[in-house]
């Protein structure tokens, strides 16, 4: 019952404001009391390495190579640390990080999860993520082909039990939402359709729960030319 338009639209509005992020955190945009928004200090290097690899994700990208976004990552990332701006991780293997304090909670706050308060929030909540989730399944659907010719995606249901599942036991785990998530277009991009791609990427997550210290050159200048492009 949404019109194709405001598919369209949600789509286009998540992939501005995740751009936006990408700008905030390169430093490139910053706060401004008098206009909301101004340009941050180029001369500082931690903006200048995210411009940096801004420019070399482009360029790999228009020359088709595959896995620009990553390769550009880790180019900026390796300018980072010869820069100084990125640190070298002290730790490959580190613990796995405890979710006492997030999973405990839920059993806290069951007692008020009935009050009129918290029903409002759940209400946003649902509305928030559903649109998100449909917006973003439907951009990702244009590009792979599942959407018909009546702009309708292909086994959507499944789509979308898959996606609030993962909304359900990512929030009693204590993380954010775990929702569906616009950044799989750059896999459409270089080819990846079965959901094959999905697999190996939680695989890959699932191992660097052991590996999290590596996670320390991956700083906001270098994620932010990801999520720009």
């Amino acid at each position: 019952s949404i019109p194709t338009s405001l598919k369209h639209a949600v789509g286009t509005g998540i992939g501005f404001f995740i751009a936006f992020l990408g700008f905030q955190n390169a430093g490139i945009i910053v706060n401004n009391d008098s206009t909301l928004v101004g340009l941050g200090d180029f001369t500082d290097f931690s903006v200048l390495i995210a411009i940096i690899g801004l420019v070399i994700t482009l360029i790999l990208m228009v020359r088709k190579i595959p896995a620009a976004i990553f390769i550009g990552m880790v180019i900026t990332a390796i300018i980072g640390i010869f820069l100084g701006v990125v640190d070298l991780p002290q730790q490959v293997i580190a613990p796995i990080p405890s979710i006492s304090q997030t999973f405990g909670a839920l059993f806290e706050a069951l007692p008020t999860i009935f009050s009129k308060d918290i029903i409002l929030v759940i209400f946003s909540f649902l509305f928030i993520d559903f649109f998100d989730t449909a917006g973003t399944l439907m951009a990702v659907g244009f590009r792979a082909g599942f959407v018909n010719e009546k702009g309708e995606l292909l086994r959507a249901n499944k789509a979308l039990l898959a996606d609030s599942t993962a909304t359900v036991i990512g929030a009693i785990l204590g993380t954010s939402s775990t929702t569906s998530y616009v950044e799989s277009l750059a896999g459409v991009e270089v080819g990846a359709k079965t959901g094959l791609a999905s697999v190996f990427t939680s695989i890959f997550f699932l191992l660097m729960l052991f590996c999290s210290g590596l996670l320390t050159v991956v700083t906001p200048s270098v994620t932010a030319p990801a999520l720009i492009t």
